[in-house]
């Protein structure tokens, strides 16, 4: 997450939506100074710097936003006069698609067999040691009510990038860095990973990113790769 004080806008960094790339490009423009992370790191923090993320996912106001601090922490955290007044934006990613990403993060690995990925999502234990439900609703929505100003999708960022940058004062050809877009190398289809049990499993989890951004599972689609990127801007006002 980052927030400029000289640009007025808060970038909410959900995950697997190549936020490190993201970030990246933001920061070497924005400068170190406003980095909200680094601006606004507690004496405790500072002084343990191998705090946990989970401690601080938690305990923002004891041990410093988190990366994917939540919007309601960060509301809370910057004061109602900056986070009404700054532009805030976020980036969200087709679930069913976003699942499989994480899924190979979270294993640092790529290829294996797409029945791995079926019975991990099943898997009670696996749901408990890897983080492997995301909240990227609470990064960008309060309760069930998005207060970004603007969401772009994934598959839309490159398109959507020179409009982004326009819009917050940034040099519009900047470009993203290929940073921690995956492990390399062609998957199949995310749909292939799936059976019905898995697929329906998703779709309750992220039932209200689904609603309120329209996607779709598709089994009709060509093998992906994460190393290629994202992909316009579908603004949420």
């Amino acid at each position: 997450m980052i927030v400029s004080h000289a640009h007025k806008f808060i970038y909410l960094r959900t995950e697997k939506t190549g936020s490190t790339a993201l970030t990246a490009a933001l920061a070497e423009y924005c400068g170190r100074e406003e980095n909200l992370k680094a601006n606004l790191r507690t004496p405790i923090s500072r002084h343990l710097p191998w705090i946990s993320g989970g401690l601080q996912r938690r305990f923002p106001e004891v041990f410093g936003l988190h990366y994917h601090a939540t919007a309601e922490q960060v509301r809370r955290i910057l004061g109602p006069k900056v986070w009404d007044s700054y532009f805030k934006f976020a980036v969200e990613r087709n679930p069913w698609e976003r699942q499989i990403s994480l899924f190979y993060h979270r294993r640092g690995r790529d290829g294996g067999v797409p029945g791995d990925f079926d019975r991990a999502q099943r898997s009670w234990t696996y749901n408990l040691l890897h983080h492997n439900r995301l909240n990227n609703w609470g990064v960008y929505a309060i309760g069930d009510e998005i207060v970004a100003d603007q969401v772009i999708r994934y598959q839309d960022l490159n398109d959507a990038l020179p409009g982004l940058f326009d819009r917050i004062g940034l040099p519009q050809d900047l470009v993203l860095p290929r940073r921690n877009f995956g492990h390399g190398g062609e998957r199949q289809h995310y749909s292939t990973y799936y059976t019905p049990v898995s697929r329906d499993l998703v779709a309750n989890w992220y039932r209200r990113e689904i609603e309120a951004f329209g996607f779709t599972f598709d089994d009709q689609g060509q093998p992906q790769t994460d190393n290629a990127g994202p992909a316009v801007a579908q603004p949420i006002q």
